[in-house]
């Protein structure tokens, strides 16, 4: 199959023409992604590295070819968000696979309009450099959706290479020329460079870090819809506007105040703005679905939000709820649901419950007062579930606090990061000059150089506890037989979760008692048994606060409260009878 990069022959190779690149399309391999896009990518830096071969049936073979991969990208792109919650090695591969296939096509496309903008040929190259132009930033803006979903930014020289595109396409009068690509998605027809070259622009201002690749890939449609109506000019419409310097190696900026030149040029949003809050309108018609329609439409409302105020021309993205302090202090982390129920289980000790019936303290017990207990003792958290195995568990000195408030971290981690598994992770820090543990959640990545993350926590909890909840077994009888004064047959498998007693968090606080427990785990008004040393209480999970991909922050309710030592006597008394009448005595704590 790939025989053609040994030939000698240019006609060999699948660019050659759209004949030889429709008989290497149905040679591919029909059902494997991967193996496509590998073979796709090889075929790109062959007709790259082949200048002297391109004429215009490759230039038509390219674009035929474009098209043809299109599903192949779509596949690829849907198979990363599928999987980039993982953080493992496939979701890696296939963001390698997306990045290397789009990065292939652009540069492709460069080296055809590298031939056809020669101010010798230009003249027969003519009709061809407007479909060109828009297809080679139609893939720099899908480059810029996976390196920003990837937290990553774009080095310098990106930027002027996408910025010369642009200009070159200003000089010959073709930047607002509607081209139709053909390629069968939708708006095809009504795509101009200015357009594309705006979409590329405007993706970069998502890329603050808080939102999951899934998200980026949902609201690049969104700015795709909405973007139509947007010009560049060359003076702003306000002082808020947008601006951007095509000799700079940088993209947006946001105020125009005092600037001006030739180079620049000024963009208003507010069209764009209007679209998304009309949106906004019609997702929020949706919130009160009690299903999972109104579910999609919550998180919908959610990203629209955070992208009217990254792309609005007013100052909104710069707004901060609490004052914050810069500083330099080292910090320890634990990152994941079982990594911190696992430390806090460390921590804690089983102190008396408190006296009021209402409010209480919910603790783990402990194994020593207990040996007989048949619940097992937690394994070590394993390395998936930090953001780095080595760092999780190594130096504290790794991980540096460098700008904190009442309400949120800005922490620096050295090492490479999982971000599919980070985002939305819960984590847990330690202070060097503050002796507890907080608990928050991560809202914001940002790749600052290689094996360099910046971290965003919203803290949630300065105090927090680890339990063990039970659930009941429906339809399950008794066996007779007590352990710790709980009849084990009738409980189901046990579920590591976090207390958090009210009030939690700062901005909004919680008043209610709520537990952290996986998602899979949480559903409305399902009944649990939770044991303190002193009593079990029997609690019933409420409303949702905060729901990710693999837990559940949910509010909690006391339904009945059993004194243990009533239990235990009880227990003992019926061992005494079961042994006077030779039966087999019920266990009981020691």
């Amino acid at each position: 199959m790939l025989s053609f990069l040994g030939s000698g022959r240019a006609e060999a190779h699948p660019l050659h023409s759209v004949k030889s690149a429709t008989a290497w399309l149905a040679a591919l391999p029909a059902l494997d992604v991967m193996a496509r896009a590998q073979l796709a990518i090889e075929a790109l830096e062959h007709l790259r590295e082949k200048p002297a071969t391109i004429d215009h049936a490759a230039a038509h073979a390219l674009l035929h070819v474009d098209r043809a991969l299109g599903p192949d990208r779509r596949k690829l792109a849907r198979q990363l968000v599928e999987r980039s919650a993982l953080g493992n090695a496939v979701q890696e591969r296939i963001w390698k696979a997306n990045i290397e296939l789009v990065t292939g096509l652009v540069a492709a496309y460069e080296a055809v309009l590298g031939t056809a903008l020669d101010p010798e040929r230009y003249a027969a190259w003519k009709a061809l450099v407007p479909s060109l132009t828009v297809r080679v930033l139609h893939h720099y803006t899908s480059d810029a959706k996976l390196r920003v979903g990837n937290h990553e930014a774009w080095i310098p020289a990106r930027w002027r290479s996408l910025h010369r595109i642009y200009v070159r396409a200003t000089e010959l009068g073709i930047d607002r020329l509607h081209v139709s690509v053909g390629d069968g998605t939708p708006g095809a027809h009504h795509r101009t460079i200015e357009r594309e070259y705006i979409c590329a622009l405007l993706l970069h201002l998502l890329g603050s870090g808080n939102l999951s690749a899934a998200q980026i890939d949902w609201a690049t449609g969104q700015v795709r819809g909405c973007s139509s109506r947007l010009k560049l000019t060359t003076a702003p419409a306000g002082d808020d506007d947008f601006v951007v310097d095509l000799t700079a190696d940088r993209g947006l900026e946001r105020g125009s105040v005092g600037r001006s030149g030739p180079a620049l040029r000024f963009l208003d949003t507010t069209p764009m703005i209007a679209c998304f809050d009309a949106v906004i309108n019609a997702e929020r018609a949706a919130l009160d679905a009690d299903n999972m329609t109104g579910v999609v439409a919550r998180e919908r409302v959610g990203v629209l939000e955070k992208m009217r105020i990254a792309m609005s021309t007013n100052a909104l993205g710069e707004m901060r709820s609490e004052p914050r302090e810069a500083c330099e202090v080292p910090a320890r982390v634990r990152v994941g649901l079982a990594a911190i129920h696992h430390l806090r289980k460390e921590h804690d000790v089983a102190d008396e419950d408190d006296p009021g019936d209402n409010v209480i303290e919910l603790r783990p017990l402990r194994q020593a007062a207990y040996p007989r207990s048949s619940w097992p003792r937690p394994a070590a958290a394993p390395a998936s579930d930090t953001l780095c195995a080595t760092l999780a568990v190594g130096d504290h000195t790794i991980w540096q606090v460098t700008d904190r408030s009442a309400s949120g971290l800005r922490i620096v981690a050295q090492g490479e990061l999982a971000p599919g598994r980070a985002l939305g992770a819960l984590i847990a820090v330690r202070q060097s000059d503050i002796a507890r543990w907080r608990l928050g959640i991560t809202r914001r990545l940002k790749r600052l150089s290689a094996g360099k993350t910046e971290i965003g926590v919203s803290l949630i909890a300065d105090h927090f506890k680890a339990v063990r909840l039970r659930p009941k077994r429906a339809g399950v009888k008794g066996s007779g037989m007590e352990v710790e004064g709980l009849d084990t047959a009738m409980l189901g498998s046990p579920i590591d979760a976090l207390y958090l007693p009210p009030p939690s968090r700062h901005h909004k606080p919680v008043l209610a008692k709520s537990v952290i427990l996986p998602a899979a785990d949480y559903s409305a008004g399902r009944e649990l048994i939770l044991t303190t040393p002193r009593s079990i209480y029997t609690v019933a999970l409420r409303s949702v606060v905060e729901q990710r991909g693999d837990w559940c922050w949910a509010a909690l309710s006391i339904i009945a409260k059993e004194a243990r030592a009533a239990r235990t006597a009880a227990g003992a008394s019926a061992a005494a009878a079961a042994s006077s009448a030779g039966e087999a005595p019920t266990l009981a704590p020691s």
